[in-house]
């Protein structure tokens, strides 16, 4: 790598300038007095540059190629997420219409068992109400048979 800087190092700066002009340079070279000297110089030139690009190229590929990769990764994560949040969505709509059919037979049920207590509240007043009857019954009938009893002696 230090061979190919000390090589770039010897091209002329007007050849790395941002805005490169190349009709002074191949006017200098088809006027030069040996073309083929000026021409075999460009073609160094050239190959020193492309050695450098193919250093580069070489030292950066794999992590450039890697930076790619995890960005389509990172891409078909986010395509991917975003399908599941859509199935989700759905899954949700129809839990919650599972819920609210759910919600509304249990809110049957319990109306239903509250009726059935204040039943059952009922009945055991009227089965209160029957012994009561009944103990009175038994009185009656005791008094009955002892009036009977009193009397027949």
């Amino acid at each position: 790598m230090q061979y190919l800087r000390r090589e770039l190092a010897k091209i002329d700066e007007s050849w790395t300038v941002a805005r490169f002009d190349s009709l002074p340079h191949f006017v200098h070279i088809l006027t030069s007095k040996d073309r083929d000297a000026a021409a075999q110089l460009l073609k160094e030139q050239s190959d020193v540059v492309e050695e450098v690009v193919d250093e580069v190229v070489q030292t950066y590929h794999s992590g450039f190629n890697k930076a790619i990769q995890n960005y389509s990764q990172i891409l078909k994560f986010f395509s991917d997420s975003t399908e599941s949040i859509s199935v989700l969505k759905v899954d949700l709509a129809e839990a919650k219409k599972h819920l609210s059919a759910r919600n509304k037979q249990l809110h049957q049920l319990w109306y239903h068992s509250v009726t059935l207590r204040h039943i059952i509240s009922l009945l055991d007043q009227i089965e209160g109400i029957a012994k009561v009857l009944e103990e009175m019954h038994l009185k009656v009938a005791f008094s009955a048979c002892m009036y009977t009893f009193v009397h027949a002696s």
